[in-house]
C-alpha cells in the first residue's frame, strides 16, 4: 500500500520531454472552471431564482460523486490489500507473475479514481463558494426581502417563480429567432402554445420588446464599429443587459 506504483514499459521509446509532458498532463486538474459554472451554469439560467437553483442540482451531483469516489477508491486499496496477501502464498512463477500484474492494472484504477476524486473536490467547492457569494448579494432576495433560500420547500412561492422563469426563457429565445430569422421558429411557438393564454401574451410581448430593444443596440453598435473599435467591446457587456432584477425583465442575456 505505500508503495508507489509505476508503470514501466519493456522498450521505453519516450523522449525526457515526451516524459516531463505525461507528467505535467497526470498533474493537471480538468475540473469544472468557477468562471464556466458562474457564467454558462448559473448565468445561463436568466432569472435568480432559477440559477441558485441550477448551483444547488450541481452541488448536489458534486456530492453525489464525491461520495461515490470516494467509496470506490477505498474498495480498490481494500481489494489491492487482499491481492498482495495472496502472493504470499503463490508459489509457481506464473501464478505469482498474472497476480502481481493484476495489481499493477488495479493501482491504474487507483490512480483514476484519486485524480478524479481530486477534480470533483475542486468542482463541489465551486458551487459551494458560488452559492455562498450569491447569497450575499441583492439578487438572493425577493422585492418583499425573502430570501432565495427560503422559497425551497414552498411550493407556491416556487411555482410563482418557475412560470416568470419559463416566460423569460421563452421570450428569450422567441427573441433570438426573430432577430435571427424574422419569426418565431416551429419549436419555439409550440412550446408557447403549450402555455395558457395569458401567458402566451406576455411571452410575445417581451419577445418582441426585446427584440426591437436588442436590434437597435445592434445597428448602433454596428455603426461604431467602424470608428471606434474599443468603444464596441465596452457597449456590447453594457447593451447585451436588459431589466432589474427585481422586474419581470430579468436579465435577458
Amino acid at each position: 500500500m505505500d508503495k508507489k506504483f509505476e508503470y514501466k514499459r519493456p522498450v521505453d521509446t519516450l523522449s525526457e520531454v515526451d516524459r516531463n509532458l505525461l507528467n505535467i498532463a497526470e498533474e493537471l486538474s480538468f475540473s469544472l472552471p468557477k468562471y464556466k459554472a458562474e457564467n454558462f451554469v448559473g448565468g445561463a439560467q436568466i432569472t435568480p431564482y432559477a440559477k441558485l437553483k441550477q448551483w444547488l442540482i450541481e452541488l448536489r451531483s458534486r456530492e453525489d460523486a464525491v461520495e461515490h469516489l470516494e467509496y470506490l477508491l477505498r474498495k480498490k486499496e481494500i481489494e489491492i490489500e487482499l491481492e498482495h496477501e495472496k502472493i504470499e502464498f503463490v508459489t509457481e512463477p506464473l501464478r505469482k507473475e498474472l497476480i502481481e500484474l493484476g495489481i499493477k492494472d488495479m493501482h491504474i484504477d487507483l490512480r483514476k479514481y484519486q485524480r478524479n476524486l481530486k477534480d470533483a473536490y475542486k468542482e463541489r467547492q465551486v458551487f459551494i463558494d458560488l452559492v455562498k457569494e450569491f447569497m450575499e448579494t441583492d439578487d438572493a432576495k425577493l422585492p418583499n426581502g425573502m430570501s432565495l433560500m427560503d422559497v425551497f420547500g414552498n411550493q407556491e412561492i416556487e411555482d410563482k417563480l418557475e412560470k416568470e422563469y419559463w416566460s423569460i426563457r421563452m421570450a428569450k429565445q422567441a427573441m433570438l429567432d426573430m432577430i435571427s430569422y424574422g419569426r418565431v421558429g416551429t419549436g419555439n411557438l409550440d412550446s408557447i402554445l403549450m402555455m395558457t393564454p395569458e401567458q402566451q401574451k406576455e411571452v410575445m410581448a417581451l419577445a418582441s420588446s426585446y427584440t426591437v430593444t436588442i436590434d437597435r443596440n445592434i445597428t448602433t453598435l454596428m455603426g461604431l464599429a467602424a470608428t471606434n473599435h474599443n468603444l464596441i467591446e465596452n457597449e456590447l457587456k453594457d447593451q447585451l443587459k436588459i431589466g432589474t432584477t427585481n422586474d419581470i425583465n430579468e436579465k435577458l442575456l
